[in-house]
This record gives structure tokens, sequence and C-alpha cells, in this order.
């Protein structure tokens, strides 16, 4: 399963490079096409081709209310498994956003055959305490074992694994995973670059557990 909590986090035009002040830091939009979802949408569609059954939710869970994403997507994802009890991974594809002290918006990239890709970073939440026990070592395991994956064709191009005392609804399913796809400063193409040298290196990954 695919799945957006934060589905309305967008990219940067082609061409810009940096931000101006204010709040196209952190560019979001309403349009699917525009954002996240569009990711998940062809992750989905090679995966399928690599052999590995998978369904993607459309649905922005942050687009009414941002603080209650989490526990939006929270059902989502219970009705998934309650309707589909066979899914295994549960995937949250999410774009990052990174400042410098000062305020610059960085843009990570890797190069891939000559073009800028957006870095890609898993992130694993060892749970907040406030719901019930994550496994969060099955879940580390499984973005390491992505990370080393990635590396065999590009080593550049997934960022360190964050590791966070947070839940991420990653208590939910027997391996849970948040990935970062790029931040604020790539552009959408960076992005989908990104998600096409990833999802033979996930599929790898599922194949061999």
């Amino acid at each position: 399963l695919i799945l957006h909590t934060h589905g309305t986090e967008a990219y940067t035009a082609n061409g810009v490079t940096y931000y101006a002040s204010g709040d196209s830091k952190d560019p979001r939009s309403n349009d699917p096409a525009k954002t996240v979802v569009s990711l998940g949408a062809l992750l989905a569609e090679r995966l399928e081709a690599l052999g590995i059954p998978t369904l993607h939710c459309e649905m922005m869970h942050d687009a009414e209310s941002y603080t209650e994403a989490y526990n939006n997507s929270a059902e989502t994802i219970r009705r998934y498994l309650e309707q589909y009890p066979s899914i295994k991974y549960v995937i949250d594809l999410h774009r990052d956003s990174v400042e410098r002290s000062n305020g610059d918006v960085v843009k990570p990239v890797a190069e891939v055959n000559g073009q800028a890709a957006a870095q890609v970073m898993c992130v694993v939440g060892s749970g907040d305490g406030t719901s019930e026990s994550t496994d969060w070592e099955s879940n580390l395991a499984l973005a390491q074992k992505l990370r080393a994956e990635i590396g065999e064709t590009n080593a550049s191009l997934c960022r360190p694994t964050y590791f966070r005392d947070k839940g991420y609804n990653q208590n939910l399913s027997t391996y849970s995973l948040l990935l970062e796809i790029g931040a604020s400063g790539n552009t959408l193409d960076e992005a989908k670059l990104a998600i096409e040298q990833i999802a033979p290196a996930l599929a790898a990954v599922i194949k061999g557990e």
C-alpha cells in the first residue's frame, strides 16, 4: 500500500533554483499532478510492472487539516488492512523540506546518467509513547536494506536513514516506511527520476523478504 499523509506536498517549478522568502519555501498544492501523489502513482505503476501487487491511495490526508493528517491517514491504513489483509508493506510517500540556518533552501540531488535526481531518505519512527508499540527494529532493517540496495547502483541517491522518536503510524502494519522523495527545493521531474531509480530497488528488497 502506498499512501500520502501529506498529499499536498509539492515541488518547485522547473528552472527555479532557489526560493524567495515566504510561503513559497514550502510549496503545496491541491492538484495531485503537482504533488507527491503523482509520485505514488508512478511508484505503484513501476512496482506492478516488476511483479509487486500494489495499491495506491490518492487521498490528500492534510488537505483540510494539517494537524489531523496522521490521524486521517491512520484511519485509511486501518481501512485498507481490513479490506486487504494480505498487505505486508505500507509506504507513506512524502517530500522533505530542508533549509540552512540562514533560511536558504537546500536542494538535495544526486546525478543519474548526467541528470539531477532528487535524493531519497527513509524515515523510521521508534514510537511516540501514545500508541501501540512500533516494531521499529523490522522497519529499521527494511530501511537499511532499501538504502543498501539503492546504493548498489547509485551510492549518493539515498541520504542516511532518519530514526526518530515519532510514531508515523508505523505500528499499524508488518513493515512500514516513510519515504521522503526530495525536498521543497527539488523539481517534480527530479523527484520522478528518483522514483524510477528506487522502484527496482524496493521491488528487489520486497522479493527478498
